[in-house]
C-alpha cells in the first residue's frame, strides 16, 4: 500500500492539479486529479525521455492537442495514453472537466 500524497497546484479561476499518489522509486508513477473550468487551456512542455501520460475523463469534454495536426477529443469514460515527451495542451470545451491523469517516468537504462 502506498501512502496518500497530496501536492496541489491551483490556478485560481482556471484549473487545479492535485497529486494524489507517487509510486516509485525506479520507474515512477504519479496519479493526479485534474479539474478545469470551461474554456481553459493548459500548455504542458514535453516531459523527460520515456514519460507517458494516461488520461481518464470523469466529466466534461477534454481536447488533447499533441501536434498541429493531431487533436483527440475525450468524453466522460474515455481513456487515452500517449508519449508525454512532446509538448501538448489540454483544453476544456464549454463545460468544466474532471479527469485522472497518471504520469509514468521510466528509469533510464
Amino acid at each position: 500500500m502506498y501512502p496518500r500524497f497530496e501536492k496541489y497546484r491551483p490556478v485560481p479561476g482556471e484549473y487545479s492539479q492535485m497529486m494524489k499518489f507517487r509510486i516509485g522509486p525506479g520507474n515512477t508513477s504519479e496519479i493526479w486529479l485534474l479539474q478545469m473550468e470551461p474554456r481553459v487551456t493548459i500548455h504542458s512542455p514535453g516531459h523527460s525521455e520515456g514519460a507517458h501520460e494516461h488520461i481518464l475523463v470523469h466529466s466534461g469534454t477534454l481536447r488533447l492537442r499533441l501536434s498541429q495536426y493531431e487533436v483527440v477529443t475525450l468524453e466522460p469514460g474515455d481513456f487515452y495514453a500517449f508519449s508525454a515527451e512532446i509538448a501538448h495542451t489540454y483544453s476544456a470545451t464549454e463545460t468544466a472537466v474532471s479527469a485522472t491523469v497518471v504520469m509514468t517516468h521510466l528509469e533510464p537504462g
